[in-house]
């Protein structure tokens, strides 16, 4: 199995990079959308070789976030306001997920209407995927 400084190595040489970590991608939300202030609950949906896909939940709202290693940085595809997530104590975000045709290791999640999203399934083998946002987002903000 190659060492984390080779697998670093290997890297610099393609020209991409590691994936940023977690305190990495809220700093670069907090910066971009001038979004403060704790707590922050963050969820993995997908994980390849090349990619990660993130759901990060923060005092302004919900982020989906791509970093891909042939990317320069992490891209935020898209973001919900906090006041378009609840209503009171109430989740109104709408949340869907789908076998995935193509695999039986991905899945497909739809939130909020937004574009579909592939999720890694190994993931969520504890709690389904819809249960996973629903918790992150009650933990986040429902009190």
């Amino acid at each position: 199995m190659p060492s984390k400084a080779s697998n670093l190595l290997t890297r610099l040489m393609e020209g991409t990079r590691e994936f940023a970590s977690v305190p990495d991608l809220v700093s670069r939300l907090r910066r971009r959308y001038k979004d403060q202030g704790d707590p922050v609950e963050a969820l993995l949906l997908f994980v390849s070789s090349n990619q990660q896909t993130w759901l990060i939940a923060t005092s302004g709202g919900l982020y989906c976030v791509i970093d891909r290693h042939d990317q320069p940085d992490p891209k935020v595809v898209w973001r919900i306001p906090k006041e378009d997530l609840v209503d009171g104590n109430r989740i109104k975000l709408s949340v869907d997920a789908f076998e995935d045709p193509d695999s039986n290791r991905t899945g497909i999640v739809v939130i909020d209407g937004q574009a579909a999203r592939k999720f890694t399934a190994g993931l969520f083998v504890r709690k389904t995927i819809v249960e996973s946002i629903r918790d992150m987002l009650g933990k986040m903000y429902v009190r």
